[in-house]
């Protein structure tokens, strides 16, 4: 019984160490941004964490339109009979590029666990804006891959019916000759 319960206290205990894992806080924004476009710089931390510092300078090239927007996601896995529970929590900001150029976005700060947790830095190029009548002409616009799937499925949906209308066809003739033998 004693040795029975000590395996289970230790069967316990490998599970908890061996997914004990390090507190990761992550920052993602896209790579290239036109001036004047709004875009989401988003942190994600494995761990509830209080106290987000936005990285400094944040404000000198870019319009802090929002934020944060909060949100919390659960994945829960199962392998080989092992179940594994991950709790993300996510803090979004809507941005707008001031200016062109190449910005690094420094580092980010929050506490989790009692420790002040530091993100990655980021690079952002921040490209001219293109003039709306550019945009609506690329919107109009539909690429060659785009127009020849199409067509691709309207000669299949061509075929399909015409071999449903031969058919149809094809029954009613059988049907006409049987009425007319009888």
């Amino acid at each position: 019984m004693i040795k029975k319960l000590l395996t289970y206290i230790f069967l316990l205990f490998t599970i908890f160490s061996a997914n004990a894992e390090l507190t990761r806080f992550e920052m993602s924004a896209p790579n290239a941004v036109e001036t004047g476009q709004q875009f989401r710089l988003t942190f994600t931390l494995n761990d509830k964490g209080t106290n987000l510092q936005l990285p400094p300078g944040l404000a000198d090239n870019f319009d802090i339109l929002m934020g944060p927007s909060t949100g919390q996601s659960t994945s829960i896995r199962t392998i080989n009979g092992q179940t594994t529970t991950e709790v993300t929590y996510s803090y979004t900001y809507i941005l707008r590029s001031k200016k062109e150029g190449e910005f690094e976005i420094r580092p980010a700060t929050v506490e989790a666990d009692g420790k002040i947790k530091e993100s990655n830095s980021l690079k952002i190029h921040v490209v001219p804006a293109k003039s709306q009548q550019q945009q609506q002409q690329q919107q109009q616009k539909i690429s060659k891959e785009d127009a020849e799937q199409l067509l691709q499925a309207l000669e299949n949906d061509e075929r399909d019916i015409q071999e449903k209308v031969k058919k149809e066809k094809a029954a009613r003739a059988r049907k006409l000759r049987t009425e007319k033998e009888w």
